[in-house]
């Protein structure tokens, strides 16, 4: 069986919490770690993904302004959020003004597996406008990986 992936649309009850679909419960488990992402997105982590990101920062070098800004911004947002029996996680207050969530009508949220224990949480409109922007710039980055006249293989 083939794991559905891809951009996933949610809403987000008046209380900041996420409700996760079965398929995305049994992979986050019981607790996610949430954190600032890239693009004011939220970057949700299971915990063993989490432990793996916390292990490369350390082995980043101390004295790289970029690398400890990085750590900085990750480890420092980071929290852990408990799923309920009912599929819903709290996504916290900070988190839901970074990422765009908090105001009227912008309770409507994307859900997007990234790789291996790692999802982005992204406000619907947000999504749809790094899409767009984005759409032309990643043709030219998509033939840089896979050169001209080539293309991805078919699953």
């Amino acid at each position: 069986m083939i794991e559905p992936v891809g951009a996933k649309p949610h809403k987000i009850d008046a209380g900041g919490r996420l409700k996760l679909r079965e398929e995305q419960r049994k992979a986050l488990g019981s607790s996610v770690v949430m954190a600032c992402g890239f693009d004011n997105c939220i970057t949700i982590f299971t915990p063993e993904a989490w432990q793996r990101y916390v292990e490369d920062f350390a082995a980043l070098g101390a004295q790289d302004p970029d690398a400890h800004d990085l750590r900085r911004m990750l480890i420092s947002t980071a929290e852990l959020c408990e799923i309920d029996a009912q599929g819903r996680t709290k996504i916290p207050d900070f988190l839901m003004r970074w990422a765009g969530l908090g105001g009227e009508g912008k309770l409507q949220a994307y859900l997007i597996k990234v790789d291996e224990g790692r999802w982005e949480c992204w406000e619907a409109g947000r999504w749809q406008e790094f899409l767009t922007v984005r759409a032309q710039e990643l043709k030219r980055v998509a033939s840089s990986f896979w050169g001209a006249g080539r293309a991805p293989r078919e699953p």
